[in-house]
């Protein structure tokens, strides 16, 4: 992985969990390609759910999610996400061009990689990825043999601060509540939360709103980050033709865990 792509991939991370509110690490360390929106829902496995979301969501870009990963008797393992909370995303047109690019530049079932190419769930993502960016970090050189290892300047970002990465989940929510014309079933549910008492029973969330979100965190993204010259990523470069196999893989392969 060039130092570009490690780079453009760590943000894409970032950007992905404030765009999306998605669970870190479970989730995110979890996503699939086959679950990415450049592919879903065409290779959903479920041939129902494949049909279903692949009309309603005919307009937009959506990621969907399936599992989460983590380690179970010293081995790898997928499960289901935190309280069961499957679900869909809508990403705005952004954050689906992101993905495009990253998952054209590596061949690996996970979405997001490791600087060394292999899955985040084997790294200390805190200690390597998330205080370097939070909290700047100075200039690596590398010899020939750990060229990956090599890194620009990365500024401090202040406004995080002694904050874990958690807290972009949080600030998604808020962006969502603050236009104040997001119904809060679509809030909650993108979130991963139910809606408890009788709102929950009959509430339900439309195509309708599920467009509404994916726009407006378009122009947040527009207005709030690019028109603001905040921290955005340069994209990943691609794979080259002749390292490219003619079908990536879609899923890892690991064990899930069934509960009962």
């Amino acid at each position: 992985m060039s130092d570009r792509t490690g780079i453009a991939a760590r943000r894409a991370y970032i950007w992905t969990v404030a765009f999306t509110g998605a669970r870190p690490p479970g989730e995110m360390f979890g996503l699939q390609r086959g679950y990415s929106s450049p592919y879903w829902p065409a290779s959903e496995p479920d041939d129902e759910l494949r049909e279903e979301a692949e009309q309603r969501y005919e307009a937009m870009h959506a990621m969907r999610v399936q599992y989460q990963t983590y380690v179970a008797d010293k081995r790898h393992v997928l499960a289901a996400p935190k309280y069961d909370s499957w679900r869909t995303l809508v990403m705005p047109p952004f954050l689906h061009e992101m993905h495009e690019a990253l998952l054209a530049s590596h061949e690996k079932p996970w979405t997001f990689l490791s600087v060394m190419g292999k899955p985040l769930l084997g790294t200390d993502f805190d200690r390597d990825y998330w205080y370097p960016i939070r909290d700047g970090a100075e200039k690596r050189d590398s010899g020939p043999r750990y060229a990956r290892w090599a890194r620009p300047v990365i500024p401090a970002v202040s406004e995080m601060a002694g904050q874990d990465i958690y807290r972009l989940r949080h600030w998604h929510k808020a962006k969502l509540d603050e236009p104040g014309d997001i119904p809060r079933v679509a809030v909650e549910a993108r979130m991963g939360h139910e809606l408890p008492g009788v709102e929950g029973v009959y509430s339900e969330v439309t195509v309708a709103m599920e467009e509404r979100i994916g726009e407006y965190l378009q122009r947040v993204w527009e207005k709030e980050v690019v028109g603001a010259g905040l921290w955005t990523p340069p994209f990943p470069m691609p794979l080259p033709d002749g390292l490219r196999n003619a079908a990536p893989s879609l899923f890892s392969g690991l064990p899930a865990l069934e509960y009962e």
